[in-house]
């Protein structure tokens, strides 16, 4: 009898393998981060933006999200892995950041202050300004 395996057995043994060593992250903002030299973009969401904002309401947002990461870095353990979809049009490493042993885009967007963003579907970012 074949059974189907819970998706995060089936991820355990690819995502082991590229875990980042990130001993002091630097939040950049809410969904960015450095790793030593190397700029982190983690992937599943979407927060505000703190560089160019396009209205005082995504700055304030996006300055909420970025404390917030912030915070849970400072006072929780944290695992950093490599998405296989490699790297963003900027050049950052896409990985997705698991705090306490979840994941960080379901707690920001649990948390209101991300949406869910899935870059391999095509997805145009919508306005915080709405």
């Amino acid at each position: 009898m074949i059974r189907a395996l819970p998706l995060l057995l089936l991820m355990a043994g690819p995502v082991m393998a590229a875990e980042i060593h990130c001993p002091a992250p630097v939040v950049v903002d809410g969904d960015s981060i450095r790793c030593g030299e190397e700029p982190l973009r983690l992937v599943g969401f979407d927060c505000p933006e703190t560089w160019k904002p396009k209205c005082p309401a995504e700055m304030n947002r996006g300055l909420a999200a970025t404390r917030r990461l912030k915070e849970l870095l400072a006072t929780k353990p944290f695992r950093a892995v490599r998405s296989p979809k490699g790297k963003d049009r900027y050049g950052r490493t896409l990985a997705l950041l698991y705090i306490d042993g979840e994941n960080v885009a379901d707690v920001m967007i649990r948390e209101r202050l991300a949406r869910i963003l899935l870059y391999d579907h095509g997805e145009q970012r919508r306005s915080w300004c709405e």
